[in-house]
């Protein structure tokens, strides 16, 4: 018997020389059925999983089954659920900085609020208190501990478990290294709160997981008008990241969003699209004999295959003695959906410029892996004197001869392609957002450095530019490291430092270089221009900038007050980072242009006090090959 697992199966019974003959049952069957000695079935799953019980067996019996509609290995797919937030008008509140903020007014409480706090990443070594809303001593806030303990508590005084006071503990380690969202809401008539984790965040599709809910709190501690944890009219704080009198949260906090005066929305999560399960052959051993000497379940999961069994003795049972998951003759190929779809030789090439799944609906034989581009959105660039935006991670294991490939199952895949980040309006940019396909998270490019914020680039993927120094005595703004977190390859390399005055900034870092740095006092410009990307020849012309290029970092800007004159913003890199604006006060000066969208390419800084916004960072993009021919 040969099989070729993603087509045409072919049966040669006379392979088999002595078996008993196969007697084969050409009427499909679509449930779950008891086999028969010495019969052949066509199994068709189209319409669900179907479960073949075998026989008591004998010496010598044989069975057979072939998948008649090519459907053992539809893939089970998870259900979509709706955003938590997305009925919710705009956020009473949102901070997205590790800092303290004062009320909006005596008219915004913590009654009847319904919180979202979005975290990149924790472990076991971070700890702190993740926000605060409240007085000091009394209000309604979330601890971790080293270890996982997560404390969520309406309390009054220093004590978070007293009696009367609404208080949650709850060991959250299993969701270390996932970037998620806690949600907390209220049930004001029990006086009680509940706490929720997506895995993913609100835009994810994943499913909020409840992990509890408070005791209950009394009349008094739970809130009132003025008083009690829940009811501070007056002198009310939100601390984000740290608090007055606790420690730091040290692990990835990014952006929290109160919403006041909304209880919680029922149903809380809704699912948007429904689960669809997948439709293998289950073979089953009959309670007492075995399949290949142990008492498991056998499960089909190649497209179109045929199987034979035959039963050995008490010791082994029924062994596969041909198939196509393990006699395939030849070789087979992967098969996907997913993305725009391109073929260029024996390659299908799958690009996303936005999110979207990559689905695997066939395994291919002898091996299953694929090559992939990552690569996050790029980092904007300064506004005043600033430097460039570092580009978007880029990971990729083209060609994956040298690596091996990735591996892939028959499953679907999420793709996540980061956001470039906003353009900066004074003072400070933004980082780019993270792309993500399978195992593989690129980081977003670092956020550059501006005279009027902090003057340092920021860390990412690859780091931002620091901003060049206002006049002879301005300290020059340090770059951004890259390849943050450190993966290997690395997916990205630092940003420049700038010059100790005349307003020169450093560049962006790129995929494959660090961005240009300045040092002492120079006479003349340009800016430091930004790192270049890496090239991708397997990848179509169609993607990139220049064509197949990714990843490069943003120009400095420069302050045309220096004899470098008009023209001397740093150059943006290969891959999509844009070029530094050139200008001086009070002339009307251009910010600097987006970097390339679908390159990660960081955006350039602008000149002296510049007009306007600088361009967005460009935005990420994922590219998947694999061999279909």
């Amino acid at each position: 018997m040969g099989v070729n697992s993603c087509g045409t199966t072919m049966l040669d019974q006379g392979a088999f020389v002595g078996l008993a003959s196969v007697d084969w049952d050409t009427t499909p069957k679509t449930a779950n059925f008891t086999a028969v000695s010495g019969n052949g079935y066509f199994v068709n799953t189209t319409s669900g999983a179907v479960t073949l019980t075998l026989p008591a067996g004998s010496a010598g019996d044989i069975i057979a089954v072939s998948d008649y509609a090519s459907t053992f290995d539809a893939p089970a797919i998870p259900a979509v659920y709706s955003n938590p937030e997305s009925g919710l008008s705009t956020p009473d509140l949102t901070v997205s900085s590790v800092s303290n903020f004062s009320g909006l007014s005596a008219t915004v409480r913590a009654q009847d609020l319904y919180s979202a706090v979005d975290v990149g990443d924790f472990d076991s070594t971070d700890y702190g208190v993740i926000w605060e809303v409240g007085g000091t001593g009394d209000g309604f806030a979330a601890s971790l501990e080293a270890g996982g303990q997560l404390w969520v508590a309406a309390y009054i005084g220093s004590s978070w478990q007293a009696s009367g006071q609404a208080y949650l503990k709850v060991d959250v380690s299993s969701y270390y290294n996932t970037p998620g969202t806690f949600y907390t809401t209220i049930d004001h008539s029990a006086k009680q709160f509940n706490l929720y984790f997506q895995p993913g965040g609100p835009s994810s599709g994943n499913q909020a997981v409840s992990l509890g809910t408070s005791t209950a709190g009394t009349t008094s501690i739970w809130g009132g008008t003025n008083n009690g944890a829940l009811g501070k009219a007056n002198d009310s704080i939100v601390n984000f990241g740290f608090t007055n009198y606790n420690q730091p949260f040290t692990g990835d906090a990014q952006e929290l969003r109160w919403y006041y005066n909304t209880a919680e929305p029922s149903p809380f999560q809704s699912i948007t699209t429904p689960a669809v399960s997948g439709t293998p052959l289950t073979i089953s051993p009959n309670g007492t004999d075995k399949i290949n000497g142990t008492n498991e379940d056998y499960v089909a999961t190649t497209k179109g295959v045929s199987l034979v069994l035959l039963y050995v003795d008490s010791t082994r049972g029924w062994k596969v003695i041909g198939g196509g998951e393990i006699d395939a003759t030849g070789e087979a190929f992967i098969t996907a959906t997913g993305g725009t779809i391109t073929t260029s030789g024996d390659y299908k090439i799958h690009a996303f410029t936005g999110p979207g799944t990559f689905t695997v609906t066939c395994l291919g034989q002898p091996t299953n892996t694929v090559e992939y581009l990552v690569v996050a959105g790029g980092g904007s660039g300064g506004k005043d004197r600033g430097g460039g935006g570092g580009a978007g991670g880029t990971r990729h294991n083209f060609p994956s001869p040298s690596t091996g490939g990735l591996p892939v199952s028959a499953t679907s895949y999420p793709i996540t392609v980061g956001a470039g980040g906003s353009g900066d309006s004074g003072p400070g940019g933004n980082n780019g957002s993270d792309s993500i396909f399978s195992s593989i998270t690129s980081t977003g490019g670092g956020k550059a450095g501006d005279i009027d914020g902090p003057k340092d680039g920021s860390s990412g993927g690859s780091g931002g530019g620091g901003a060049g120094g206002p006049g002879p005595s301005g300290g020059p703004g340090t770059a951004g490291t890259g390849n943050t977190p450190p993966v290997s390859p690395a997916q990205g390399f630092p940003g420049g430092t700038s010059s100790v005055g005349e307003g020169l900034a450093g560049g962006g870092g790129g995929a494959s270089e660090a961005g240009g740095s300045l040092s002492g006092v120079p006479t003349a410009g340009p800016s430091g221009p930004g790192g270049d990307g890496v090239q991708i020849p397997q990848v179509p012309t169609s993607y990139g900038s220049p064509a197949q290029y990714f990843g490069g970092g943003g120009g400095g800007g420069y302050d045309t007050r220096g004899p470098g004159g008009p023209t001397s913003g740093g150059c943006g890199g290969l891959g999509g980072g844009s070029k530094g604006e050139a200008g001086s006060f009070p002339s009307a000066n251009p910010s600097s242009s987006p970097g390339v969208a679908n390159t990660g390419g960081g955006s350039g800084g602008g000149g002296q006090d510049a007009s306007g916004t600088t361009g967005n960072g460009g935005s990420g993009i994922v590219i998947i090959r694999y061999k279909f021919q």
